[in-house]
């Protein structure tokens, strides 16, 4: 068991349902089975954990003497998880089992999922719909995805979400697949890993993501550029990403004069997206909040509709300002600035990933928080035992 725990738990990370209280609950017990499985260590706080765990306490007690019986259940229980991930870190260690067959498998699954919709598949589609059923957070995507998809042929402007029921969550956890496999194949030319390349891209494109594309192809030229030998990026480096910037210009004007406007490319600011993030802060902003509250957050997200009457917030930057303040923002720069320093190429793509903060969700949502420290942790293990 133990030597194919670190595998399980990233199967679990990726495939368990959103909608099912037994599988939220697993990835919440996940990093103390870790930790207890893999030579448990003294726990010795960093200073970045001590301020995100003491920020999330001060937040609990400003919204017990600020509003006392707004509770719900997710926002205890991404609290406690926010709190046992940064208490137990590193929880995961290094067991090598992270490999190519498996990323591929996982991809293989999550891939199909999302092509079992593009072409119709429909034993696919019914377990999906026995066994990821939908929510209430993400009908709105499927209805709209449903009534804008009046050809299969169009399926650049439609949107396809695999098993996540959601473009964007569906985006991120391929992403982090992709991720995966560019840190594990850092040392591979580039030829080898070109059919990934293209497949991880066709999968977030069909998701109609534009922060997903922004990520993809932020990994991507990184991996490019960087000299794993050398541990830096030089002047050859910048000349095959020049190459290569130049070949997506191309491919971006090609698709817009055959296809017209495509989500996935568009770079328009509108209410649906970024301009309703932007409305978020907006509301921040102007609404007549306390300093307290500037600070430390409101810690439920029930506030943000019973008691501001707010539609919500949208991306993980704008729900940690909303719940926890801007001293979680800081704390979390802090734990960024620690994960720089140790200047590895594992890190630098871990942090690059943290684009999808902007429109996207990572530390506010219980499968990528649990997902995002998994994977740090795991790469930590592999930093300190190179050294």
């Amino acid at each position: 068991m133990k030597k194919y725990i670190v595998r399980i738990a990233l199967f679990i990370a990726f495939f368990a349902p959103n909608v099912n209280m037994y599988a939220f609950a697993l990835q919440g017990v996940m990093p103390f089975v870790l930790y207890w499985c893999q030579n448990r260590h003294p726990l010795k706080l960093k200073k970045w954990s001590v301020a995100v765990i003491t920020t999330i306490f001060v937040s609990f007690i400003v919204y017990c003497f600020s509003f006392g019986n707004m509770l719900d259940f997710k926002s205890v229980a991404m609290s406690m998880q926010l709190i046992s991930l940064f208490l137990l870190f590193p929880f995961c260690k290094y067991d090598d089992t992270i490999n190519n067959n498996f990323i591929y498998l996982c991809t293989f699954l999550l891939v199909g999922s999302q092509m079992a919709l593009v072409f119709d598949i429909g034993f696919v589609k019914d377990f999906i719909d026995t066994y990821y059923p939908l929510d209430t957070d993400n009908a709105a995507y499927v209805i709209s995805n449903v009534s804008k998809a009046d050809n299969l042929l169009l399926a650049a402007n439609s949107r396809y979400y695999g098993i996540f029921r959601n473009p964007n969550a569906y985006s991120s956890m391929v992403i982090f697949l992709f991720a995966i496999y560019l840190i594990q194949n850092q040392s591979a030319k580039i030829l080898h890993k070109l059919l990934f390349y293209i497949l991880i891209g066709l999968s977030v494109f069909l998701t109609g993501s534009r922060t997903g594309m922004v990520v993809y192809f932020s990994l991507l030229l990184f991996d490019i550029s960087y000299d794993k030998q050398r541990a830096g990026i030089y002047m050859k480096d910048i000349i095959k990403v020049i190459l290569l910037l130049l070949i997506l210009g191309g491919f971006y004007f090609y698709v817009m004069e055959s296809v017209g406007e495509v989500r996935s490319l568009s770079i328009d600011i509108d209410d649906e997206s970024l301009g309703g993030r932007l409305a978020g802060f907006d509301f921040l902003w102007m609404t007549d909040v306390s300093v307290i509250h500037y600070l430390f957050g409101h810690f439920s997200m029930n506030i943000i509709e019973s008691y501001y009457h707010y539609w919500g917030m949208d991306g993980d930057l704008g729900n940690l300002l909303f719940l926890y303040g801007g001293m979680m923002v800081v704390s979390l720069s802090y734990f960024y600035y620690w994960m720089l320093k140790k200047r590895t190429f594992s890190y630098y793509i871990l942090l690059i990933f943290l684009l999808f903060s902007i429109s996207g969700i990572i530390f506010t949502g219980v499968k990528t928080a649990y997902l995002y420290m998994l994977l740090v942790s795991y790469y930590n293990e592999i930093n300190v035992i190179k050294k």
